[in-house]
């Protein structure tokens, strides 16, 4: 047994490492962000948008991705390694919809924002930062 040990000890920590990858790699895939994950993100995604724009107002696209981006980081530290930046865009892009519609369809909404109806645009945050 020690002599095929040692003359297969290269092979077996390669076995042995492959097997651990392996582990890895389901693990992160197991992890990965279910659909109720995802509708919570976006729950809370529009709030973090909402609370950005009465914070820091209109054509501030950019710092405002910023701003939402570090509370997202923040709040979701286990999910920010598995969701990328463009995927965290692209659901920023999405909140920012919804909350256009309830601007566009709620005063109250625009009072608490602080916003005339005028001030809302029809931009997506992925498109001010290119």
């Amino acid at each position: 047994m020690i002599e095929f040990l040692t003359n297969y000890w290269a092979i077996i920590i390669a076995i042995i490492a492959i097997i651990i990858l392996v582990v890895i790699a389901i693990k992160k895939f197991m992890n990965k962000p279910t659909e109720e994950q995802i509708l919570s993100i976006k729950a809370w995604l529009l709030q973090a948008v909402v609370a950005a724009e009465k914070d820091l107002g209109s054509k501030m696209g950019r710092i405002k991705l910023s701003k939402v981006y570090d509370m997202f980081l923040k709040t979701f530290p286990s999910l920010s390694t598995l969701i990328t930046f463009a995927m965290f865009s692209k659901l920023v892009d999405s909140a920012l919809e919804e909350m256009k519609e309830i601007l566009n369809s709620n005063k109250k909404a625009q009072e608490y924002v602080g916003i005339e109806i005028s001030e809302v645009k029809e931009e997506n945050v992925t498109e001010e930062i290119k």
